[in-house]
C-alpha cells in the first residue's frame, strides 16, 4: 500500500513540473509574439508613430531613373509638381539670396548612405511593392524622418496627401530632401566664402541633415582619431565615423548598383579636425576646394579650384542679408537669499532677427546652473539657477552667450550678482523692499 501510495505521488508530482513548463513555454511563446509584433510594427510605421499613409505600391527606381532625378532636383528642376527646394543665402561677408542649387555628387551620396537609392524596402528595381520605412520613421531614397510621424497637434508634420507622395514617389522624395537639405544650409555656421557651388562649403548643411550634434562632431572621442577614409568596404561600420565623413566618403568611393557606376568619383576635402569647435563656428575653406559640372546625364564631371588667397569682395545688393544676432531680454540678473538658502530660479529670454541662430551658453561661474545650454530655434527660455551662498556678501559673475552663425558677435554678456537677504536690503533698500 505504501509503495503504491508513494508512487501514485510521485507520478503527480511528475505530471505537476509537466504542467509548470508548459506553463513557462506558454509565456515565453506569447512574449516572443509580443516582441514580433512590436518589431514588425516598428519597420512598417504602425504603432510605432510613423504617419500611416496606407501606401504599398512604392516605386522602386531604376539606377538612371533615380540618378537623373537626384541631379534634377539639385539643381531645382523637378517642376512645380514637385517640392520647390527654395533659395539660399550665398556670400560672405555680405549675404544674398540665390535660387538654390546642390552639387549633384552631395546629394547622390546623401541618399546612398541614407538607403542605398531604394524607394522601396523589398520591390525589384523597375516594380513596386511596400515603402522603406526605418524605425525612426525615415521614408525611402532620402529618409524623409522629422515630419513623417503620425500627425498630432502642432506638429510642423506634412499634411497627408504630401505624407503619401513621400512615401510612394521617388522624385518627390528626392525634392523634398533636397529642400530640407538646402534648409540646413540656411542656419548652419558659414564655412569660407559661403559659396554654394563649392563641394566643401556643404560640410556642416551635410552634418545638419542627420542631426546638429555633438554625435556627428569629428572630435567625439567616440571615434579613432586615426580612422582611414571610409569607403565602404565590409570591414567599416557607419557607427565607426560621423555622417558627414560617411557622406564625403562614398563621394569618393562611388556604388557599382546593377552594374552602373551611380556617379563619378570626387574627392571631397575633409575641414581640418582642429579648426572644429563645438559647438560648430565659423571655418575658412580646406587648402583645395571643388566645383563640378552637374547635369541629369552624363554624371557630373569635378573640376578642382586653386586654394584662394584672398577673400573675394562682393558688392552689397538690396536682398543682402543682416547677419545673425542674438538679443537677451536683460543683460543683468540678480540673486537674492538669505544666508544658506537657495534662491528661486531666473529666465532669460533669447531673441533674435532670425528664427534659427545656433547659441550656447558659455563659461558660466561654478555656481550657476543654465538649462538648456543651447539650442536653435528663436524664442529661447534659459532657465538660470544659482546655488546656496553662505559668506556674508555678495558675489558676481557672468555668461556669454555664443552666436555660432556671427563670429563678430561671440560676446553677448549677462552679468550675474547675488546678495545674502539682509546685507542686500541694507545696500539696496529700493530694490529688495
Amino acid at each position: 500500500m505504501q509503495n503504491s501510495w508513494g508512487g501514485r505521488l510521485l507520478q503527480d508530482e511528475k505530471w505537476r513540473r509537466k504542467a509548470i513548463r508548459l506553463a513557462v513555454d506558454l509565456v515565453s511563446l506569447a512574449l516572443l509574439t509580443l516582441l514580433f509584433r512590436s518589431a514588425l510594427a516598428l519597420a512598417i510605421g504602425g504603432d510605432s508613430g510613423c504617419a500611416n499613409t496606407g501606401v504599398q505600391d512604392a516605386y522602386q527606381p531604376r539606377v538612371m531613373e533615380l540618378s537623373n532625378a537626384l541631379a534634377s532636383a539639385a539643381s531645382g528642376n523637378l517642376g512645380t509638381n514637385y517640392e520647390p527646394i527654395g533659395s539660399l543665402w550665398s556670400g560672405y561677408p555680405n549675404q544674398s539670396l540665390v535660387p538654390a542649387s546642390i552639387p549633384c555628387t552631395i546629394l547622390k551620396s546623401i541618399a546612398y548612405i541614407e538607403s542605398g537609392w531604394r524607394q522601396a524596402s523589398t520591390a525589384p528595381r523597375g516594380s513596386s511593392g511596400e515603402p522603406l520605412v526605418s524605425y525612426s520613421c525615415g521614408y525611402g531614397v532620402m529618409q524623409i524622418t522629422s515630419p513623417m510621424t503620425a500627425p498630432g497637434p502642432g506638429s510642423g508634420l506634412l499634411d497627408p496627401a504630401r505624407q503619401q507622395r513621400v512615401a510612394r514617389e521617388y522624385t518627390f522624395n528626392v525634392s523634398y530632401g533636397a529642400k530640407m537639405l538646402v534648409d540646413k544650409w540656411n542656419w548652419t555656421p558659414v564655412i569660407g566664402g559661403n559659396n554654394p557651388a563649392i563641394l566643401e562649403n556643404w560640410y556642416y548643411a551635410v552634418w545638419a541633415y542627420n542631426g546638429w550634434t555633438w554625435k556627428n562632431n569629428p572630435n567625439n572621442p567616440s571615434y579613432d582619431p586615426f580612422r582611414p577614409q571610409y569607403n565602404g568596404s565590409p570591414g567599416q561600420s557607419y557607427l565607426q565615423y560621423p555622417y558627414q565623413e560617411l557622406v564625403w566618403g562614398r563621394a569618393a568611393n562611388p556604388p557599382t548598383i546593377d552594374g552602373i557606376v551611380a556617379w563619378t568619383r570626387a574627392d571631397i576635402t575633409l575641414p581640418p579636425s582642429n579648426q572644429i569647435t563645438n559647438p560648430p563656428g565659423q571655418i575658412a575653406d580646406p587648402q583645395l576646394t571643388h566645383t563640378e559640372t552637374c547635369s541629369s546625364t552624363p554624371p557630373p564631371t569635378l573640376t578642382p579650384t586653386p586654394t584662394r588667397t584672398a577673400t573675394p569682395t562682393y558688392t552689397p545688393t538690396p536682398t543682402a542679408m543682416p547677419l545673425p544676432l542674438l538679443q537677451a531680454s536683460t543683460n543683468y540678473i540678480g540673486f537674492l537669499a538669505e544666508p544658506g538658502q537657495t534662491p528661486g530660479p531666473q529666465t532669460l529670454t533669447l531673441t533674435g532677427n532670425r528664427s534659427s541662430i545656433v547659441w550656447s551658453v558659455q563659461s558660466p561661474p561654478p555656481w550657476i546652473t543654465a538649462v538648456p545650454t543651447g539650442g536653435e530655434s528663436l524664442p529661447a527660455s534659459v532657465r538660470i539657477s544659482a546655488g546656496p551662498w553662505s559668506t556674508p556678501d555678495s558675489r558676481s559673475g557672468s555668461i556669454r552667450i555664443q552666436n555660432a552663425h556671427n563670429p563678430s558677435q561671440n560676446n553677448l554678456l549677462v552679468s550675474i550678482y547675488q546678495y545674502l537677504g539682509s546685507l542686500s536690503k541694507l545696500r539696496f533698500p529700493l530694490v529688495y523692499r
